[in-house]
């Protein structure tokens, strides 16, 4: 197989409600949609899911862009068999994961529709439903955080993450977990607490309250203060996010017992093959790997979707909200729906979607560029 064009669409889809997270606060996400031309006349689609700043990530979309640009012609060069080949061709290119994610991921969902097989099928895929769950940004106040609670509940989800950088932004958690004992909870403090005596404290009461997962909760991710943390057994399990860029990041904080789960985010590690080996790695070391979300398009939480219907159960579930609660207008046809807290794993060939053109038209911020 080869790759005979790229073409790579800027859009921006607008949230139904503003996210504020520690880092940042997102009301229109802004995205980069690809579309890759096989040989064989198959077409697949892929996501960049960079962000505009470096406050979470280091990788802009301008980076993202401005790197598919060096690249395209050695792609367009390559003859290769399988996705795999491409994701070990472009590590060997480039450090920049979001762009390589989303070239691999637009060369998965081409390959399955040229031999057939859904992702779901090619990735061994364990489930046809998994459990998912939705991030609660921070609010206003702790009544307003209630109410996103409740709406969460409501919906039919599994879990809800609480965004949050103090524990007087949330309401009385021991309360609302007797309240929705059907959900999981789960904090996300996004590197906001400074490593002190009180930040400790906060994370003790965190497990003294019922919480069970916290995802990196101190400045600059200090991964030997982690470890340190988890041996007392007095904090709830910390989930790497922001400080895994790579495969190697999770084999190195793996070595170093800096946590005992993972945030797994496919655009972040470098794409889907990246993935599958870190889940690999995470589960021979007897630790939980778990699929997050980036605030993408339906493209890319279908395909967040089938990377956690590889977990063996039971499954944490995943960040992967329904694109009713959170988008104003997505960018294909097939909406995630949520079904007693589950979403369906697709089964068509490749990731499963169909582009709404019409859709892409009206959230398009710029021209596209062929390669």
């Amino acid at each position: 197989m080869q790759i005979t064009q790229i073409r790579a669409i800027p859009f921006a889809l607008s949230l139904k409600q503003s996210f504020k997270t520690a880092h940042d606060t997102t009301q229109l996400r802004e995205l980069t949609l690809l579309e890759i031309t096989l040989s064989n006349g198959c077409v697949g689609y892929g996501e960049i899911q960079s962000f505009l700043n470096t406050a979470y990530a280091p990788e802009t979309q301008m980076d993202s862009r401005q790197m598919l640009g060096n690249l395209a012609a050695g792609l367009k060069s390559l003859q290769w068999q399988h996705p795999h080949a491409v994701a070990a061709y472009l590590a060997g290119k480039t450090q920049l994961t979001f762009v390589r994610a989303a070239v691999e991921m637009a060369c998965w969902d081409a390959y399955g529709k040229t031999v057939g097989k859904s992702l779901a099928t090619l990735l061994g895929a364990r489930h046809r439903f998994v459990p998912v769950g939705k991030a609660v940004g921070i609010q206003a106040d702790v009544a307003a955080t209630y109410t996103e609670i409740e709406k969460v509940a409501q919906a039919g989800y599994r879990r809800v993450k609480l965004k949050a950088t103090a524990l007087d932004q949330l309401p009385n958690l021991q309360a609302v977990q007797r309240q929705f004992p059907q959900m999981v909870f789960s904090i996300d403090l996004n590197n906001a607490l400074p490593d002190t005596l009180k930040s400790v404290d906060c994370l003790e009461t965190l497990k003294a309250q019922g919480i069970t997962l916290v995802e990196e909760p101190l400045v600059g991710s200090p991964w030997q203060r982690y470890a340190e943390l988890l041996a007392t057994g007095r904090v709830p399990r910390i989930s790497l996010d922001e400080s895994i860029n790579s495969v190697g990041d999770v084999s190195s904080a793996l070595r170093q017992h800096a946590a005992d789960a993972f945030t797994l985010k496919q655009g972040k590690l470098g794409g889907i093959s990246a993935t599958q080996r870190a889940i690999t790695e995470i589960n021979q070391a007897g630790q939980l790997p778990w699929i997050g979300g980036m605030l993408s398009s339906g493209l890319g939480r279908f395909v967040d979707v089938t990377l956690a219907a590889t977990l063996p159960n039971p499954i944490f579930p995943a960040d992967i909200a329904a694109t009713q609660d959170g988008l104003e207008l997505d960018v294909i046809y097939e909406p995630i729906q949520l079904i007693e807290g589950r979403v369906e794993v697709p089964q068509k060939p490749g990731v499963g979607i169909t582009v709404n053109w019409t859709a892409v038209k009206k959230l398009q911020t710029d021209v596209a560029q062929i390669y």
